[in-house]
This record gives C-alpha cells, sequence and structure tokens, in this order.
C-alpha cells in the first residue's frame, strides 16, 4: 500500500510529500494501479534472504519484485540473513544509517 502511495504522489505531485519510502519485508499490494514506470522515490527496502536465515512471513523474491518498482539508482536493498526482523547489527544496520544519513 506504501508503493501505492508513493506512485500517487509522483502522479499527482500533490500531498503527502515523502521524501523516501522505507519498506521492510514489503510486497506490492494485490490492489491498485502499479504501472511500469518506475517509482521516482528513494526507497529502502530491508528484507530476509534466501537460505538459512530466509524470512518465513515473506518470500525474498515478493520483496525484490517491490524493490524493481523503484528506480534502480534510487532504490537501496539490504538483504540480510535474519529472518523476518529489521537487522539491528553490522554490516545491515550501517546500510540502513547510510540511507538515512541523507535525509539529514
Amino acid at each position: 500500500m506504501a508503493a501505492l502511495l508513493c506512485r500517487r504522489q509522483q502522479k499527482t505531485c500533490g500531498s503527502p510529500k515523502f521524501r523516501f519510502g522505507i519498506f521492510c519485508s514489503g510486497y506490492l499490494a494485490p490492489v491498485g494501479d502499479l504501472d511500469s514506470e518506475p517509482i521516482r522515490l528513494p526507497s529502502l527496502h530491508c528484507f530476509g534472504g534466501g537460505g538459512e536465515g530466509h524470512d518465513r512471513q515473506i518470500a525474498s523474491r515478493a520483496s525484490t519484485e517491490l524493490a524493481c518498482m523503484f528506480e534502480e539508482d534510487r532504490r537501496t536493498i539490504v538483504e540480510h540473513d535474519m529472518g523476518h526482523i529489521i537487522p539491528t547489527r553490522p554490516p545491515y544496520i550501517d546500510r540502513v544509517k547510510e540511507f538515512l544519513c541523507n535525509f539529514m
């Protein structure tokens, strides 16, 4: 749903004015109008990858599909090995901090 709001902002340039989006174990909503035009909003996508520490609730493929809706040079993907959590240890948290520092 958050991606739909980002897309709507891009199309209308109206309120709200998001500066960036953060998607943790995000996936595409099964509703709405997400056409093929990339979303031009800086985005951070954080999710558990395949293998030992994969996310058992949301498939990494689903989170990757959502990330691909955003412009490649404006998206940051943090794929970690800790399952369905937001990582708090290096090197993952360092990438999150680096992304957020762009907006401070």
